[in-house]
């Protein structure tokens, strides 16, 4: 989801500069399997994902001058959960990041 750029800012030289920040809706399907043991599958929405959120940003910041363009976009998350198995109890922390960039002209 994204909305009107929270801050911006235009310099005296032509330059402007704008930061989104947005919300990210993650879901994760799939198989799980470790070493020769038969796979799992693996489906969880949002509202679970959500739950395990320990820390999180997305955002995407821009220059312009005139019609040239250079947008970063970028996202990271840090989730964790624990659950009791019938004999132990498992934790597992994830991190994720990722970063794009692009450059442009506009027309």
């Amino acid at each position: 989801m994204c909305g009107e750029p929270a801050l911006g800012a235009e310099a005296d030289n032509g330059w402007s500069y704008k930061l989104n920040p947005y919300l990210w809706m993650p879901g994760m399907n799939g198989d799980v399997r470790v070493g020769n043991l038969p796979g799992v599958s693996v489906d969880i929405g949002s509202q679970s994902i959500l739950d395990m959120v320990d820390f999180g940003f997305a955002g995407a910041f821009e220059v312009r001058r005139g019609n040239l363009f250079v947008m970063i976009d970028g996202l990271y998350t840090e989730l964790s959960d624990s659950r009791n198995l019938i004999i132990r109890r498992i934790s597992m922390d994830i991190t994720s990041a990722q970063a794009g960039i692009a450059a442009g002209w506009r027309v």
